[in-house]
C-alpha cells in the first residue's frame, strides 16, 4: 500500500471527514455502554531521519516553551540554561486513552521542578549581588534601575570605542619616563617634583627638543654664541621675603650661660630623646660651641639650625628635673639637701622663654625650606607634644611633613651629590616626622598628611657617625618603633573598615584584625632578646621600656573599641585570651573576647612598666609616651571596671596608675585637664561598685525581720545621754530628721566607711539643710548627702551636684541611666 504523503492527506474529501466524525461519535457511544471496542487507529507516515526538520520527539520543556528541540539526551537549550531535560515516556498500546493525562501530569512536575530551580538559581545570584555591592534593596524596581544603568554604561563605551574607530595603539606610550626629580641645591636644601609636574613637563620637553637639535649639521658661530649667552633664571625659595639678619641676632640673646646649656643638652639626649631621632648630640655641641664663640656671623641663612638649637633647650628644660634623685616627690631628705629647688614654674618659665624666641624665627624657617628646616619643626612639636598634643604639636609635625616633601626627603633619594652623611640625615629626620605624626594621628583621630603608597624613602641605617662613643647605640630600638607605627597604620585602617563594611564583610575585615595582632606577636617576638629586655641592670632599659609601651600601647588601641556591646552579657575578658588562632564564624565572639583581653592586660602592664621606672630612674613630667599610655591604659581599665566586677589586680593596677599618673600631671596644665577627666571617671566608677557591692548586701539581708528588730537598729544610731554626736570621739552619727529604716542607706554609709579605711571624721559630717527629708532614699543625690566625704566636698557643693551630672568633667555622662 503506498504511503499517504501529507499534501494528500491535506487534499481529503469533505465526505471521507464526514465519514471519519461518524466513526468517532459511534466509539464514544461504544464506550459510554461498556463496550471494550477499540477502533483501528490509522498508521502514521514514517519520515527518514534526515528528511525531518523537528526530531523525533521533544523535551517537556521545549514542547511547553515551543521551541525548537534537537532531541538529545539533554538537549542543547536545557544544557545551555542549566535545567533538567525530562522527555515524556513513549505510549504503549492500549493506553493511548491515558496519553493526555499522563503528558499533563509530566508537564506538571517538570514545571514545579524548573520553577523551584529558577528559585534556587534567583536567591543565589541576591546573595552574589549582595556580597559585591553590599546591603542593598533587592525589589524588582531597584534591579531594574541598575541594570538599566549597568546598560547605559555598557553602551556608552561602546559608543565611544566605535567612534574612535577601535582602539588605539597604547604601546608606544611614554608614562613609564614619567619620573621624579631631586634637584640638589646645597647639602641641605633640595627641590622635589613630582611625576606628573608642570617641571617635570618642562624638563622632557626640554630633553626632547636636545634629542631633535642635536645633529651632524653644522651650526653658525653666531647662534651657538647665542645659545651660550642664553640664561635661564633659577628661582627655588622666595628668599627676598627672609627677614633681616638682626633679629636672629637679637634672639641669640636669650642664651643661657655655657654650662647650662651644656647641662640642657646633657639632659636632652639623655632623657628626651629616646627612640626618636630629632638631633645628633655632636652636631648640636658644634652648632652651640659656634653661637657662643661667634654670634656676629649668624645671618638669617642660619634660622633653622638657630631654632633647633633653642628648642633642644627649651625641651632640655621640660626633662632638666629627672636630673634629681627618682625619690625627690617622695621627701628624701638627702635630696631635699643636695638638689636646688626652684619655684613653681620656674623650669617651664625658662623653657617658655627659648620657645617665644624660637617661634620668632618660624616664617624664616618657612622660606628657607631645607633639611634643618625639617628639624627645626620636628623639635617644635616635640616640645608641644605633652602641651598640645592635637593641636600645635600635630601642626607642627604638619609643617615638617610638608618641609620634607618639598625637599624630597619621602622618596628614595638615587643622586650622588650629597654625602653619606647628609643622605642618612634625611632618611632619619624623614622616618621621624613619618613616625611621630602617625602615631599622633591614629591615637587622637586625625587624618595623616600623606598616604603610605607615596613613601618610599630607604630606612635608616646603622652608620657608624650617628654612634656616639660613650652611649650604647639604639637603632635597633629606632627601627622597631618604625616597624611597630606601620603596624599600628595597618590596624587603624582595619579597624577603619570594619566599622564602614557591610553586615556581611564585618567577618572578613574582623578576621585582618586579628591577623594583624597576630603578626605583631610574631614580629615582637623575633625582636634581639637586648632590645626586649625591660629589666633596670639593661644598658637600653629607658629605650626599652618606651619601646614596650608603645607595644601595650598598639594592644590598647586594637582591643577597646570592642569593650563595650550592644548586648548585655558576660565580660568578653572572662574568655582564655591565649586562643588566638583563626576560627569560623561560630567563634568569633571569642577572638572579640580575646582583643579585650589582651588590651586589659596591656593596660596592666603599663602600669608595671612606669611603677617600675617610678622607683628607678623616675617617671618624666613632660614624656609624651609615658604619660599617653598610662592615660591609655586607665581610660581602658576603667572602662572595663564598668562591665563587671573589678578583680584585684585590676582594682591595684587603677589606684597604681591614678597615683602615678597624678605625679606626672604637676606643674602642666594640658595634662593635668586631661587628668582630672580621668580622676572624675574613677570616682565614677568606683561609686558604682559601692552602690553595687550595697545593692548586694540588701538582696543578702534577709527579709524577716522583725519591728522590734528594725527599731532597735534604728536606735542605736543615737548617742548615749550626754554624748555630743558632733564630737571627734563619738563613733555613731544620729539625726532625728532622718530615718534609717531604709537598710540601704545604713549600708552605703557602712560601705563608705570600709572604703575610707576607717572611722569617718566627724567633723566632716554636716547636718542634712532644711528640706532634705523630702528627698527620696531611694536616689544617688540622697546617698551623696548623707555621706559627702567619699568625695571630699562639703555638703553645700554637694546640693549643687547630681550623683553623675554634677561632676564639671562628665558633662557627658548626664545621659547616664540610674544605677539605684
Amino acid at each position: 500500500m503506498a504511503s499517504i504523503t501529507v499534501s494528500d492527506a491535506k487534499r481529503l474529501s469533505p465526505a471521507a471527514e464526514e465519514e471519519g466524525g461518524e466513526q468517532r461519535q459511534r466509539q464514544r457511544h461504544d464506550a459510554s455502554d461498556g463496550i471494550a471496542a477499540v477502533a483501528p487507529q490509522p498508521k502514521r507516515r514514517r519520515v527518514a531521519d534526515d528528511a525531518r526538520v523537528r526530531s523525533a520527539k521533544a523535551c517537556q520543556r521545549c514542547r511547553r516553551l515551543k521551541e525548537k528541540c534537537d532531541g538529545l539526551q539533554p538537549c542543547a537549550r536545557c544544557q545551555r540554561s542549566g535545567r533538567d531535560c525530562c522527555f515524556a515516556p513513549t505510549a504503549q498500546p492500549g493506553t493511548l486513552g491515558n496519553v493526555d493525562r499522563d503528558g499533563a501530569a509530566l508537564v506538571t512536575v517538570g514545571s514545579a521542578r524548573s520553577e523551584a530551580r529558577s528559585e534556587e538559581r534567583i536567591k543565589c545570584l541576591e546573595r552574589l549581588v549582595q556580597h559585591l555591592l553590599g546591603d542593598i534593596p533587592m525589589d524588582l524596581n531597584n534591579l531594574r534601575r541598575m541594570a538599566e544603568k549597568a546598560s547605559q554604561r555598557s553602551g556608552t563605551g561602546s559608543d565611544v570605542s566605535s567612534a574612535r574607530g577601535g582602539v588605539e595603539d597604547l604601546d608606544d606610550l611614554t608614562l613609564e619616563d614619567e619620573n621624579f626629580t631631586v634637584k640638589t641645591l646645597s647639602q641641605s636644601t633640595a627641590h622635589y617634583s613630582g611625576e606628573f609636574s608642570h617641571w617635570n613637563f618642562s624638563q622632557r620637553l626640554r630633553r626632547r627638543l636636545s634629542q631633535c637639535m642635536d645633529s651632524d649639521v653644522a651650526v653658525p658661530t653666531t647662534k651657538k654664541e647665542l645659545r651660550t649667552n642664553m640664561r635661564i633664571l633659577e628661582y627655588w625659595r622666595a628668599t627676598q621675603l627672609q627677614s633681616p639678619k638682626t633679629l636672629v641676632q637679637s634672639v641669640l640673646g636669650c642664651l643661657p650661660p655655657r654650662a647650662v646649656s651644656s647641662f640642657l643638652v646633657q639632659i636632652y639626649f639623655q632623657f628626651a630623646q629616646v627612640n626618636c631621632f630629632y638631633a645628633e648630640e655632636s652636631w648640636v655641641q658644634k652648632k652651640l660651641e659656634f653661637v657662643y664663640e661667634a654670634p656676629g656671623h649668624v645671618t638669617s641663612e642660619d634660622s633653622a639650625w638657630v631654632c633647633s638649637v633653642l628648642m633642644v633647650l627649651a625641651i632640655g628644660t621640660q626633662f632638666a628635673h629627672m636630673a634629681a634623685s627618682p625619690l625627690n616627690d617622695a621627701g628624701s631628705a638627702t635630696t631635699k639637701t643636695n638638689t636646688p629647688t626652684l619655684p613653681s614654674g620656674a623650669d617651664s618659665d625658662v623653657g617658655v622663654t627659648f620657645y617665644h624666641m624660637a617661634s620668632k624665627l618660624i616664617p624664616d624657617i618657612i622660606t628657607i625650606a631645607s633639611m634643618e628646616s625639617v628639624q627645626a619643626f620636628l623639635l617644635l612639636a616635640h616640645y608641644a607634644l605633652p602641651l598640645d598634643t592635637h593641636g600645635l604639636a600635630y601642626t607642627y609635625l604638619g609643617l615638617s611633613i610638608k618641609m620634607a616633601i618639598q625637599n624630597g626627603m619621602h622618596r628614595r633619594y638615587a643622586g650622588t651629590d650629597l654625602d653619606a652623611w647628609t643622605v642618612e640625615m634625611r632618611n632619619r629626620l624623614w622616618w621621624t616626622a613619618y613616625t611621630v605624626e602617625r602615631r599622633v594621628s591614629v591615637l587622637h583621630g586625625r587624618p595623616v598628611s600623606i598616604a603610605p603608597t607615596e613613601v618610599d624613602a630607604e630606612l635608616p641605617k646603622d652608620l657608624t657617625g650617628f654612634r656616639q662613643h660613650d652611649e650604647v647605640s639604639n637603632f635597633r630600638n629606632m627601627s622597631a618603633l618604625i616597624d611597630m607605627t606601620l603596624r599600628l597604620g595597618d590596624a587603624a585602617n582595619a579597624i577603619t573598615l570594619l566599622r564602614r563594611c557591610p553586615k556581611n564583610l564585618q567577618p572578613t575585615y574582623f578576621e585582618r584584625i586579628v591577623d594583624i595582632c597576630q603578626s605583631l606577636r610574631a614580629w615582637w617576638a623575633s625582636l634581639p632578646a637586648e632590645v626586649r629586655d625591660s629589666s633596670p641592670s639593661s644598658p637600653l632599659y629607658r629605650s626599652n621600656v618606651h619601646l614596650r609601651l608603645c607595644l601595650h600601647l598598639n594592644d590598647i588601641f586594637v582591643g577597646r573599641p570592642f569593650i563595650f556591646a550592644h548586648t548585655s552579657g558576660t565580660s568578653p575578658v572572662s574568655v582564655d585570651s591565649t586562643s588566638f588562632d583563626k576560627a569560623p564564624e561560630t567563634e568569633r565572639p571569642r577572638n572579640r573576647a580575646a582583643l579585650v583581653a589582651r588590651a586589659v592586660e596591656a593596660a596592666i602592664n603599663v602600669i608595671n612598666l612606669l611603677r617600675t621606672l617610678h622607683e628607678t630612674t623616675g617617671l618624666a613630667r613632660s614624656s609624651y609616651t609615658e604619660f599617653s599610655s598610662c592615660r591609655a591604659a586607665l581610660l581602658v581599665m576603667l572602662a572595663q571596671s564598668v562591665n563587671g566586677p573589678q578583680t584585684p589586680a585590676l582594682k591595684e593596677a587603677i589606684e597604681t596608675g591614678m597615683s602615678l599618673i597624678r605625679g606626672m600631671a604637676a606643674g602642666n596644665v594640658s595634662t593635668q585637664s586631661e587628668t582630672s577627666v580621668i580622676e572624675a571617671l574613677e570616682i565614677a566608677v568606683r561609686r558604682l561598685h559601692e552602690m553595687q557591692q550595697a545593692q548586694d548586701v540588701i538582696e543578702e539581708t534577709p527579709a524577716s525581720k522583725s519591728g522590734y528588730e528594725r527599731f532597735r537598729e534604728w536606735a542605736s544610731l543615737w548617742p548615749a545621754p550626754g554624748e555630743d554626736p558632733r564630737e571627734e570621739g563619738s563613733q555613731r552619727m544620729p539625726n532625728p530628721s532622718l530615718s534609717f529604716s531604709d537598710p540601704r542607706l545604713m549600708s552605703h554609709y557602712t560601705a563608705h566607711t570600709a572604703f575610707g579605711g576607717g572611722a569617718v571624721e566627724r567633723s566632716a559630717w554636716q547636718p542634712p539643710i532644711a528640706g532634705m527629708a523630702e528627698h527620696s532614699p531611694e536616689s544617688a543625690r540622697w546617698l551623696n548627702m548623707v555621706d559627702p566625704t567619699g568625695m571630699g566636698m562639703e555638703v553645700e557643693q554637694l546640693d549643687e551636684l547630681g550623683f553623675f551630672g554634677g561632676f564639671p568633667e562628665l558633662e557627658a555622662l548626664d545621659g547616664w541611666p540610674s544605677l539605684t
